[in-house]
């Protein structure tokens, strides 16, 4: 089984993200609930090995402050995503990966982490069945409809379960951050 970590917006945001999605990218939609990924998808092994140090890590830090931002592609409009802007998402991310380096396997370590990193809440995807104008229409009502949020603060952090390759991510945990 895979295990990823994600930041998921308050209520009302998340409301708003997700009725695009929806409307957008129904298979993306089905496939995951919006959320700004902390950690990568990785073979953790049971959860009652690596999940004791997960919550230590994550109540010595404090809620993350998030503003998202505009929207953005990565790659050639391969995936649409609201950008992210936080003093202190790296330094969060960089503790989860620390904290879980033990259980992940050699091979199975992630780009995009660490230094890597880029924070993001993703939109829609090419590869769940939307064409290039398709995208490039998204891009349009997202700057419309998906802007003017106000920030933030992440005070939990939950881990997702894929039960098998090509399901859906499921919510497994809510770790709090902070005291």
């Amino acid at each position: 089984m895979k295990y990823f970590l994600g930041f998921v917006p308050p209520e009302e945001i998340y409301k708003r993200i997700e009725d695009f999605r929806k409307r957008t990218n129904e298979r993306h939609f089905r496939h995951i609930e919006a959320h700004i990924t902390v950690k990568s998808p990785e073979y953790l092994g049971d959860p009652k090995l690596w999940m004791p140090m997960l919550k230590e890590t994550c109540e010595r830090q404090e809620p993350v402050e998030i503003q998202l931002g505009s929207p953005m592609f990565f790659g050639r409009s391969a995936v649409l995503y609201l950008s992210i802007h936080s003093e202190r998402i790296l330094s969060f991310h960089k503790a989860v990966l620390a904290c879980l380096r033990p259980f992940c396997p050699p091979q199975d370590r992630r780009r995009f982490e660490g230094d890597d990193y880029h924070p993001h809440l993703t939109i829609a995807m090419k590869s769940f069945g939307l064409k290039e104008h398709e995208m490039q229409q998204a891009f349009i009502l997202a700057a419309e409809q998906l802007s003017g949020f106000p920030p933030f603060h992440a005070k939990s952090v939950r881990v997702y379960q894929q039960l098998e390759k090509g399901h859906p991510w499921k919510p497994l945990y809510d770790i709090p951050l902070g005291h």
